[in-house]
């Protein structure tokens, strides 16, 4: 395993959005796990910045949903992930991939 220390949330963002793209762009990953939160909008900051056509090729899965939360509600994984990954990351919506909380 390797560990690396880098000084703020910003060069995480870079760094991991850099390996994403870089690896996108080789043909090596195809599915991209998507989360919610503060914690990797750098990530998704640095892919919108790096602008990749393979990136935007990507297939991504939603890693989670509230139970009970239709769909449609504005705080629901599904609406948040489409605001910050599928349209900021220019992803096709159809190759987007929720867990479904009201079912």
């Amino acid at each position: 395993m390797q560990v690396i220390v880098l000084p703020d949330a910003d060069a995480v963002g870079t760094y991991a959005g850099d390996l994403i793209a870089d690896r996108a762009e080789a043909g090596t990953l195809k599915v991209l796990g998507v989360a919610t939160g503060s914690s990797p909008l750098p990530v998704y900051e640095s892919l919108e910045r790096r602008a990749s056509p393979a990136v935007r090729r990507l297939t991504a899965f939603a890693l989670d949903e509230y139970v009970g939360l239709p769909t449609e509600h504005p705080e629901s994984y599904h609406a948040v992930i489409d605001r910050e990954v599928t349209e900021r990351l220019g992803l096709d919506p159809a190759a987007m991939d929720f867990v479904q909380g009201d079912s």
